[in-house]
């Protein structure tokens, strides 16, 4: 997982990490959502995270990216 996000993250330029903003966030019990915007360059994402014994056991994405 840690791989994954660094290159995530690696992926998106300067601009679009300055940029980004949490737009919504919900937890309940081991499961966490959110969805943010990224500027332009990624105007929407949602994930969603299970949490366990304090690690990710589980993640989902979906974003829009335009072309």
């Amino acid at each position: 997982m840690r791989g994954f996000f660094t290159q995530s993250l690696e992926m998106m330029s300067p601009e679009s990490m300055a940029n980004t903003k949490m737009l919504t966030k919900a937890i309940e019990g081991d499961v966490a959502f959110h969805t943010w915007d990224g500027g332009a360059e990624y105007p929407f994402g949602a994930e969603t995270f299970v949490v366990r014994g304090g690690k990710i056991v589980a993640q989902t994405l979906g974003m829009y990216v335009p072309e």
